[in-house]
């Protein structure tokens, strides 16, 4: 059973959390997983080992169920990308091995904006 019963400041997450979490017989703690660290080791202690569940958050797992139009977005998004970066490196070579134009951080972010 979830149990939200209000929004606390999370200043006062290690004196809540034991007080939440003594009638509940398990807590679900995130694993880390793909770009997810997962639950961060001081909130992981502070929950009693025997009431402790591990597994990868129920929420990572619906974000990455993607549909077919997002698979394609995501594709044409990293070909758009790969063709700019080659654009870009073959200008940077070229430029560098010319020796006419001096590259620097605000330079390739101009050049690339």
């Amino acid at each position: 059973t979830l149990l939200v019963d209000r929004v606390r400041h999370y200043e006062n997450v290690f004196n809540d959390l034991p007080v939440s979490t003594k009638n509940v017989d398990s807590v679900l703690l995130p694993s880390n997983y793909a770009y997810s660290g997962g639950v961060s080791f001081a909130i992981y202690e502070t929950i009693p080992a025997v009431k402790r569940q591990t597994s990868p958050s129920p929420l990572i797992l619906l974000k990455e169920t993607k549909k077919a139009i997002e698979v394609a977005g995501m594709k044409n998004a990293h070909m758009k990308d790969a063709v700019a970066l080659s654009d870009f490196l073959s200008l940077l070579q070229e430029q560098m091995h010319e020796g006419k134009v001096q590259w620097d951080e605000l330079k390739v972010v101009h050049t690339l904006d």
